[in-house]
């Protein structure tokens, strides 16, 4: 697959946003670039996380940088993934893939770089176990929850095609639809790429 040396966001209408992405069959010097700048890119806009599909590259990978939380405040105790990972952040997973997830779900507040200006609450499940290659080298397979879940569920839904706003039940659909309308035709006005910074 070619990568492109110039990586632009793009932006909701525009049909990389929609593909399915490939495995990496194998890591070399472009794979490896590439992770590098779509780690600089997400950190350039402030993103929790960002995939390969939202600079148009069909390549399974995500970049996260999820803060660990803070276990005084929710008072719950940290999931193995959020112990692990938050000491490896800003991370590149490889191939990411959600194994299972938890029956117990929770609704949270998301937005998207792909989707600039809107913001939504989503229902997910509030754990999942997941596996991938971490930096290029590390494989895991680890339980994650809270922020770090979503963020995994989210970035792993951009490489299966699927936007947050895919994911709104009817009702929080039908309030955004005209802003989710107007956000698209100004995409198209940018040849769905977002505004550089």
């Amino acid at each position: 697959m070619q990568i492109p040396r110039h990586l632009d966001i793009r932006t909701i209408g525009d049909p990389a946003l929609s593909s399915k992405a490939s495995p990496v069959e194998r890591i070399d010097d472009d794979v490896r670039r590439f992770g590098e700048e779509l780690l600089k890119m997400m950190i350039k806009y402030d993103g929790v996380g960002l995939a390969a599909t939202q600079v148009g590259v069909g390549l399974r990978m995500i970049a996260l940088a999820v803060p660990a939380p803070d276990t005084s405040r929710t008072g719950e105790p940290n999931s193995p993934g959020e112990l692990i990972l938050s000491r490896k952040m800003p991370a590149l997973i490889i191939n990411p893939r959600i194994i299972s997830s938890s029956k117990e779900k929770d609704f949270r507040e998301e937005g998207c770089l792909s989707v600039p200006g809107i913001f939504a609450k989503v229902e997910r499940p509030s754990r999942v176990l997941f596996e991938g290659l971490v930096n290029c080298k590390e494989a895991i397979t680890i339980e994650c929850a809270g922020l770090l879940a979503r963020a995994i569920q989210h970035e792993i839904d951009h490489l299966d095609g699927v936007l947050f706003v895919d994911r709104l039940d009817r009702r929080s659909l039908s309030k955004l639809k005209r802003k989710i309308e107007e956000t698209r035709r100004e995409s198209a006005k940018n040849n769905f790429i977002r505004e550089r910074r």
